[in-house]
């Protein structure tokens, strides 16, 4: 529902779905220090503000932490 209302994209959904079952049942999530480590924790990070600022009401632009652009939010 969320990805039809453009608060998060396939990215997010991605990202959330590699970690959440480990996360849920009080497991660590361990990684090597990478480059995919970073990007799937800057792509999670981008989630929680996507959906934060969903909550709020924002609407205006914001900087997407995954990628540094600036977005524009104005939601349905």
């Amino acid at each position: 529902m969320l990805r039809d209302q453009g608060v998060i994209e396939d990215k997010h959904i991605k990202a959330w779905s590699k970690i959440r079952n480990k996360l849920a049942h009080g497991g660590m999530v361990e990684y090597p220090l990478s480059a995919d480590l970073w990007e799937m924790r800057n792509t999670l990070i981008a989630m929680v503000y996507r959906l934060v600022l969903r909550i709020i009401g924002y609407r205006g632009p914001v900087t997407d932490h995954a990628s540094g652009n600036l977005i524009q939010f104005d939601w349905r």
